[in-house]
């Protein structure tokens, strides 16, 4: 009887593959390598490489050739070449173009929103101006703050060019109610005409203080900014407010109020003329000289306080 013929039985497939594993560097079954296709890479899992030295014709790195070169320089000179060296690193430095990218933008917006902040509070643009010259030498970080501050003064209503735009508005409606005024006794008169002059010197005041502020923000006294800063016209409504408060007064000398008082013409915004009326002709056009003497009848004085008085003089 004939044994029955045994078939070769099949190796396991963990057996295969553990001989093929086993055996792929002798008999050179090295699978292909392919870096996109391995998710285990650095490049895959987003590791960033170190770059490589430069390599220069004598195989030594950048950094060591120029340390190798450097022995024979001197200190100073070393020095330089070493800030050279980090200045043109932080130039080709994306991350440093960034931050200049977005202080550039944050400059920009900070500097429309003021500009809206002045065209909404009626600010005339000789100021806007000299306010951009008088903050233009510092540096990006103060720039900044300089209109952040600004912004914040704005927004509070407390802003020094606010305030001598909120002055002039009192005064202009309060020489329109004169204007309008037909009959007047001696108290409300000298009532009216004192609070003319405390505008008037507020004005004045503000002013001073608006200027101040754009001295402050030049810094150095030796600044040849500060003499044209002292000479900036207050402009209201295209007019120069200052040189208008000189003459806008004179209808007041043929009003009721210059029945009860000697009040000039011209060049007396503060109304001093009223506190002596005996000193008018003094000085004066024969014009003026003309209306005093019309005025015999009118006595009242409207004396002006020792306060006021100081605070006209300084």
């Amino acid at each position: 009887m004939s044994k029955p013929v045994r078939l070769p039985s099949k190796p396991s497939p963990s057996k295969h593959k553990r001989q093929d594993w086993d055996s792929r560097f002798v008999l050179g079954r090295l699978h292909q390598y392919s870096t996109p296709q391995d998710i285990y890479s650095p490049k895959s899992m987003g590791v960033k490489s170190r770059p490589r030295p430069l390599q220069r014709a004598g195989g030594f790195p950048a950094r060591r050739a120029e340390n190798a070169s450097n022995k024979n320089l001197g200190t100073k000179q070393r020095q330089s070449q070493c800030f050279s060296a980090r200045g043109q690193q932080r130039a080709a430095n994306p991350k440093a173009e960034s931050d200049n990218l977005i202080t550039q933008r944050t400059v920009n917006m900070l500097r429309k929103e003021v500009v809206y902040l002045w065209s909404a509070n009626g600010v005339a643009s000789e100021y806007q101006k000299a306010y951009f010259e008088s903050i233009s030498h510092l540096q990006m970080a103060p720039y900044i703050q300089a209109l952040a501050v600004e912004i914040d003064k704005l927004y509070n209503r407390n802003s020094p060019v606010q305030g001598l735009n909120k002055v002039i508005k009192k005064r202009e409606a309060h020489i329109e109610k004169l204007r309008n005024a037909q009959e007047v006794d001696e108290a409300e008169a000298r009532e009216d005409l004192n609070r003319l002059r405390d505008l008037t010197l507020a004005v004045g005041e503000s002013a001073t203080n608006m200027r101040k502020q754009l001295v402050n923000n030049c810094g150095s006294s030796k600044d040849q900014r500060i003499k044209k800063i002292k000479r900036l016209p207050i402009m209201y409504e295209g007019t120069n407010y200052l040189i208008k408060m000189m003459s806008d007064t004179e209808f007041l000398s043929e009003s009721g109020y210059g029945k009860i008082f000697a009040i000039r013409r011209l060049n007396d915004p503060f109304l001093l003329a009223a506190a002596n009326p005996q000193a008018v002709t003094k000085g004066t056009s024969k014009r003026t000289q003309i209306t005093v003497l019309k005025q015999k009848e009118s006595t009242a004085e409207l004396p002006v306080s020792s306060q006021l008085l100081k605070r006209i003089k300084a």
